[in-house]
């Protein structure tokens, strides 16, 4: 049975767009191993590992990066991955 939620997401109240018109998309940025560390940090490293294959944030097994990198790859609240 189908929640409410997925009742209302039927195609016929789509709006066909663009993807490009609607969403930025941001690539990754070559974080070199060199600085990747287990010691805590303020500069948690996300990657494909913290996350469910069927969905879901993964949270136990951290990565840290001790090196520079640009301002711009820093998550800000409410970004979509």
């Amino acid at each position: 049975m189908e929640s409410n939620f997925f009742q209302s997401l039927q195609k016929e109240s789509w709006e066909e767009v663009r993807l490009g018109d609607i969403i930025d998309i941001k690539h990754g940025w070559a974080f070199k191993g060199e600085f990747i560390t287990t010691e805590p940090n303020n500069n948690i490293l996300v990657t494909p590992g913290n996350f469910h294959i069927g969905g879901g944030f993964k949270s136990n097994k951290f990565k840290y990066y001790k090196g520079n990198f640009p301002a711009e790859y820093i998550l800000k609240k409410m970004i979509l991955l």
